[in-house]
C-alpha cells in the first residue's frame, strides 16, 4: 500500500463511526447534491457525473489505482491519483472529450472533498498516514538492500528544484545510472561491493560517495550518463534523509495547513495576514508547478514580479485570506482575476508545442495564431485583454530579443544538474559560450536558441552567482586571473599538459581562451607545438639559481649581453629531462633572471639595456675564420629567437668575403690583385653599370686563391674595388643586383629607370617585371618599385624622343 492509500484508509477510519458519506454510493450521491447547490458551473452534473465513473473505471483497470473514486475521502490522496491520469497519454487520446470534462471534474471533487466536514482535520490524517508508511518502511531497511522500486514510488511524490513532480521515466534512469555506474570507477581503495542501494543512512551513503568522487574517471563517467549518476546519488541521499527524519517533524503542530504546505517545499516565506496583509512566497516564475499544486489544494496564489516590501522587492507569489479558497464567481472581469497556475500551465503548453521559435509580444498576428491553437489544444476560448494576457505571457517563459519561449522545468532542471555538477568537482567559471556549444543540439530543441538566452537562464537560476560579459560563477575576476587559476586547479603535478588535455579537463572554457592565456603567461613555459609545463614544475636548486645570475652579471658587464646557452646549466637538464632545449632556456629566464634582465631570444641583457642583433651579428663575423651561410643563420636564430635572413647575410657582406653561394671566409684568406680585377671588369661593363649576371666567363681574372664566380665578384666590388661598387634591391643569394661604375651618382632604382626607359619593352607591369627579372637586375618578377619605374621611364623616353 502507498503512503497515499494510506493516507486515504486513515482518513476514512478517523470519522467512519459517525458519517454513512464514506459509503462509495453515498459519496457519490452527496457530491451530486454538492454539484447541483450551484457549484457546477462548465459542466452539467450528469455529464461530470458520467466522467468520473468513466475515469475510475479506467484507472482500475490500468492499475493506476486500487479503489473507485467514490472511496477516496481526502483530499492530498484524491489530487494524487488525479495528477498521474492528467499525464496519461493513452486516455487522452482514447477519449478527449470525456477527459476534457474529468480535468474540471477532478479540480471539483476535490473542492467538494476539502469543503466537506470528513476532510476538516486533513493534515492529523497526513501525519498518521507518514508515521505508518514510515513505520513500514524502516523495520525492513536497517537489514535488507533498497528496493529502487521503493525510491522511485516515494521520489514521483517530491518536487524538483523547479517544484514539480519528478517524473517518472527520469527518475528510472537514475536508478539505472546507480546499478551501472559505479562499476566503471577507477576506485584505489578496493570497495568490492559498490551497490549504493546496501547503504541505509545518510552518513553511510555520502561517506560512499566521497569514495566515488575520488576516483580519477569520476567525472568522466558522470558525463557519460549525462549526469545521472550524480543525480541520482542526491535523489537517494534524499530518500534516506527522508527516512531518517524523526515523526514529529511531520505533525505541523500550531502551524496552519497553507503554513506547513510552504515548509514542506523548503520555500521562503513572509506571513502578514495576522495584521490585515497577506501571505507572500519569494520566488518567481520557476515556483508555477508548486503554485499549481497549491491551486489544487485550494489555496490560490497571485504572483507579482518584483513582489513588494514584504518580499523585499524581489519576485514574489501573494495571498490573503479571502483567497486561500477556490473562487466560485467566474464572472468577475479578468483584470481583476489572480494569475492563475493552472492557464500559466496551459499557456506554457500551446507555446512550447505551437511556438518554438518563441512568441512575437505585441503582435496582434502572434495573438490571434495563439489564440486559435489554445482553443484547439485546450478546448476552451480565452477571452484576455491584451494587458491581461500579457501578464500571463510574462510569465509563461523567457522574455528574448522581443520574444517568450516557453522553455520547460525540465530543460530548466537539466541546465542547473549539468551546472551544479560541475561546480561541485571544483570549478569556479563556465563560459556561456561554450556551454552552449557544448550543448547545443539538446537545448535548441528546447527552444533555447542562442547563447544569449542562455546567459539570461543562466542569470534567473542562479541568482546568488557572480556574472561577467562572456561568463558565471564563483569569481568576477579578469579572464586572464580567472583562466590562470583555473588551469592551475586543474595542472596537477603533471610535468607537461596539452591544449587538449586541459581543454578536458576544463570543459566549459574555451580552449583559443587556454591557448592565449598560456601563451601569454610566462609562468607557462612553451616545451613544443601545444605542450607546455609551469615553472612549478621544473627543478633548479638555489645553488644553480645563483651561479647562472653571477655569469649573466659579468658576462653583462664585460660585452653588454650574454647567450642564454653560455650560461652554467649545472644539473638542470638532467634533472627536467622531459623539457626541451627551449623550454630548458625559457624557465631558466624566468625563474632565475626575470627580476634583473630582460631576453630576447636567446641574449640576455640587463633591464633597460639596448643591444642592437646586428652589431652582434657584425662582430661575430670579425672575429672567425669562416662560417657556412647556415651558421650564420643559426647565430642569429639563436640571438634573436627569429630568423631574418638579411640580417646575417648583411654581417657576412659587410665583414667577410663570400667565395660562393654556401660559405664566408676572412678577408685574409682571399689575395685580391685589385688592379688586375678592375681590369677584368673594364672589359665587360661598357657603361655605368652592367648586371652581375652578364659576367658569363672569368678567364681574364687573375688568381685570387678561390675559384672566381658570381658570389665572389659580387663581394669583391662590395668592399675591394677601386673604380666599381656593387648594389641591389635587397641582399640575395639569387645574383640579382648590378656592377657599377664607382663616378655613377644614380642609385639603384634610378639605374633599373635608365635599363628600362632605354631597352625596348612595353611599359606594362608584367613586361617590366620580366625584363628586370631577366636581365638579373630583380630575384623575382615583380616588385612593389614597378609602377615608378614605368612612370619615371616613360617620362625619360619622352624626353629623349
Amino acid at each position: 500500500m502507498t503512503s497515499l492509500e494510506h493516507l486515504n484508509s486513515v482518513g476514512k477510519s478517523t470519522d467512519c463511526h459517525t458519517s454513512l458519506a464514506y459509503d462509495s454510493l453515498d459519496m457519490r450521491e452527496e457530491f451530486r447534491i454538492w454539484l447541483a447547490n450551484g457549484n457546477a458551473s462548465l459542466h452539467s452534473s450528469s455529464e461530470i457525473l458520467s466522467s468520473m465513473d468513466q475515469i475510475s473505471e479506467y484507472a482500475l483497470n490500468q492499475k493506476i489505482t486500487t479503489e473507485a473514486f467514490w472511496e477516496y475521502t481526502h483530499p492530498l490522496a484524491f489530487i494524487s491519483i488525479f495528477k498521474k491520469l492528467l499525464g496519461d497519454k493513452k486516455l487522452y487520446s482514447t477519449d478527449r472529450k470525456t477527459y476534457k470534462i474529468f480535468i474540471s471534474a477532478g479540480k471539483l471533487y476535490q473542492r467538494f472533498l476539502k469543503d466537506n466536514p470528513f476532510s476538516s482535520k486533513r493534515f492529523e490524517a497526513v501525519s498518521e498516514a507518514k508515521e505508518v508508511e514510515s513505520a513500514a518502511v524502516s523495520i525492513p531497511l536497517s537489514q535488507e538492500v533498497i528496493d529502487p522500486e521503493n525510491v522511485i514510488a516515494w521520489l514521483i511524490t517530491q518536487p524538483n528544484t523547479n517544484g514539480s513532480l519528478y517524473l517518472e521515466n527520469v527518475v528510472r534512469q537514475y536508478m539505472r545510472a546507480l546499478r551501472s555506474a559505479p562499476a566503471k570507477l577507477e576506485l584505489s581503495d578496493g570497495l568490492d561491493d559498490r551497490n549504493v542501494f546496501k547503504y541505509h543512512t545518510v552518513e553511510e551513503l555520502t561517506a560512499c560517495w566521497d569514495k566515488f568522487k575520488a576516483a580519477p574517471n569520476y567525472k568522466q563517467v558522470n558525463r557519460s550518463t549525462s549526469g545521472m549518476f550524480s543525480a541520482g546519488m542526491s535523489c537517494l541521499l534524499r530518500y534516506l534523509q527522508n527516512l531518517s527524519k524523526p515523526a514529529v517533524e511531520n505533525e505541523g503542530i500550531n502551524k496552519s495547513d497553507l503554513v506547513q504546505l510552504i515548509e514542506n517545499y523548503g520555500l521562503e516565506y513572509k506571513d502578514k495576514r495576522d495584521s490585515g496583509g497577506a501571505i507572500w512566497v519569494i520566488g518567481g516564475r520557476e515556483l508555477n508547478n508548486i503554485m499549481i499544486n497549491l491551486s489544487n489544494l485550494g489555496f490560490h496564489f497571485k504572483y507579482k514580479r518584483g513582489g513588494g516590501r514584504s518580499s523585499n522587492y524581489r519576485d514574489a507569489w501573494w495571498s490573503k485570506e479571502a483567497d486561500l479558497h477556490l473562487a466560485k464567481d467566474n464572472s468577475k472581469n479578468c483584470t481583476d482575476r489572480a494569475l492563475d497556475p493552472a492557464v500559466i500551465l496551459k499557456l506554457t503548453e500551446v507555446l512550447s508545442a505551437r511556438f518554438s521559435n518563441g512568441y512575437r509580444l505585441d503582435s496582434p498576428i502572434e495573438r490571434k495564431r495563439l489564440e486559435t491553437y489554445f482553443e484547439k489544444d485546450v478546448g476552451i476560448r480565452f477571452l484576455l485583454s491584451d494587458e491581461e494576457l500579457e501578464r500571463y505571457i510574462s510569465v509563461c517563459g523567457i522574455t528574448y530579443k522581443g520574444k517568450i519561449y516557453a522553455v520547460s522545468p525540465e530543460t530548466l532542471d537539466r541546465i542547473k544538474l549539468l551546472v551544479d555538477d560541475y561546480f561541485s568537482l571544483g570549478s569556479r567559471v563556465i563560459f556561456y559560450e561554450e556551454f552552449y556549444i557544448k550543448n547545443e543540439s539538446w537545448l535548441f530543441e528546447n527552444s533555447v536558441v542562442s547563447e544569449g538566452m542562455l546567459t539570461d537562464i543562466f542569470r534567473e537560476i542562479f541568482p546568488k552567482l557572480l556574472f561577467t560579459q562572456t561568463y558565471f560563477g564563483h569569481s568576477n575576476a579578469s579572464i586572464f586571473t580567472v583562466i590562470e587559476s583555473e588551469i592551475l586547479r586543474v595542472w596537477g603535478e603533471e610535468i607537461l599538459l596539452t591544449y587538449e588535455q586541459l581543454a578536458e579537463r576544463l570543459i566549459y572554457i574555451p580552449i583559443s581562451r587556454i591557448k592565449q592565456i598560456l601563451g601569454q603567461n610566462g609562468d607557462f613555459i612553451w616545451n613544443s607545438v601545444g605542450v607546455y609545463s609551469h615553472i612549478s614544475q621544473i627543478q633548479i636548486s638555489d645553488e644553480e639559481r645563483e651561479a647562472i645570475r653571477k655569469v649573466a652579471e659579468s658576462s653583462c658587464t664585460a660585452r653588454g649581453y650574454v647567450s642564454i646557452a653560455d650560461l652554467p646549466f649545472g644539473e638542470i637538464r638532467e634533472r627536467n629531462y622531459m623539457l626541451s632545449e627551449t623550454a630548458i632556456h625559457n624557465a631558466i629566464y624566468q625563474i632565475c633572471l626575470l627580476d634583473k634582465f630582460d631576453k630576447r631570444g636567446k641574449i640576455v641583457t640587463r633591464k633597460g639595456d639596448v643591444i642592437d642583433a646586428q652589431d652582434i651579428i657584425n662582430n661575430y663575423c670579425r672575429n672567425i675564420d669562416s662560417c657556412s651561410l647556415d651558421e650564420l643563420l643559426d647565430f642569429e636564430k639563436e640571438l634573436t629567437g627569429e630568423v631574418h635572413r638579411w640580417m646575417p647575410m648583411e654581417a657576412g657582406n659587410s665583414n667577410m668575403v663570400r667565395v660562393d653561394k654556401d660559405n664566408y671566409v676572412a678577408d685574409r684568406f682571399v689575395d685580391f690583385n685589385t688592379d688586375l680585377i678592375d681590369e677584368a671588369i673594364d672589359m665587360f661593363v661598357s657603361d655605368d653599370y652592367l648586371p652581375l649576371k652578364a659576367f658569363t666567363t672569368f678567364s681574364a681574372f687573375p688568381d685570387c686563391g678561390y675559384t672566381w664566380n658570381l658570389f665572389l665578384l659580387e663581394s669583391y666590388c662590395r668592399r675591394f674595388s677601386n673604380k666599381y661598387r656593387f648594389d641591389a634591391l635587397s641582399v640575395n643569394s639569387r645574383n640579382a643586383g648590378a656592377v657599377i661604375q664607382s663616378n655613377c651618382n644614380m642609385d639603384y632604382i634610378e639605374i633599373m629607370i635608365d635599363a628600362v626607359a632605354n631597352a625596348d619593352v612595353p611599359l606594362k607591369n608584367i613586361d617590366v617585371g620580366n625584363f628586370l627579372f631577366n636581365k638579373g637586375f630583380t630575384g623575382r618578377r615583380s616588385t612593389a618599385k614597378a609602377n615608378e619605374i614605368i612612370n619615371k621611364a616613360k617620362i625619360k623616353r619622352e624626353k629623349t624622343s
